[in-house]
Formats: C-alpha cells, structure tokens, sequence
C-alpha cells in the first residue's frame, strides 16, 4: 500500500504574487495615518509654539520591507511626549499609534482575505 500526495502551488504562487506591495501599501498608510493623528494631537494639545516640532514629523522605511518608522526630528521632541522632572508629558505620538492598532489589524484580516478568495 502506498500514499501519494501532490502539492498545487497555483494558487499559492497567486497569493505570493501580491504579498509585498499589499503588505507595503497597508504599512504606509497605516504609518502616514498615525502621522497625521500624531500632528493633530500636537494641535489639541496646543504644543505649537514656533510650528518646528509639528513640522518635523517623518515617515520613513524601517530596517527591513515590513517596517516603518514614524518620528518627530526636532530635537526636543520627546520632551513633550514624555514630560520632564518639571512638568508632565501630554504624549501625541502614542496615542495615535494606538488609536490605529486596531484598523492595522482589520486592514490585514482583510488583504489576507481578499488573497485566499483569489
């Protein structure tokens, strides 16, 4: 008695075929999302004074292809964010990173899904 068992990678090599710009396309809206929501933060929490901090908000490609780094360059910027022994922090950035976990998680169940339909 014997078993044979054959692999069909159509439609694997389908759904490969789409994976890097899929997962790139949803990392940089994902990452500009949270920019804007960061800059918007800056605003409600009228952390403006010259604009340079505000200003200084950047996208930018992470170590590798499934990375993205979002931060603020002006050089005192993590003072508001954090706060000092002198006053409290009235963090901007992490609240909007959170506030988009969650559509990051459903922006993927759906590009997985619209790839294992194919």
């Amino acid at each position: 008695m014997s078993v044979t068992v054959t692999l069909d990678t159509k439609g694997l090599d389908a759904l490969l075929s789409h994976w890097d710009e899929g997962v790139a396309h949803i990392l940089d809206t994902t990452a500009n999302d949270i920019l804007h929501d960061a800059q918007e933060n800056i605003h409600r929490n009228n952390q403006i004074r010259t604009g340079k901090m505000l200003n200084s908000g950047q996208v930018e490609p992470g170590e590798d292809q499934y990375s993205r780094y979002i931060h603020f360059t002006a050089e005192y910027s993590a003072y508001p964010e954090l706060g000092t022994r002198y006053f409290a922090g009235k963090p901007y950035l992490l609240p909007a990173v959170e506030h988009r976990r969650s559509g990051l998680q459903d922006n993927f169940s759906a590009f997985f899904g619209s790839l294992v339909e194919k």
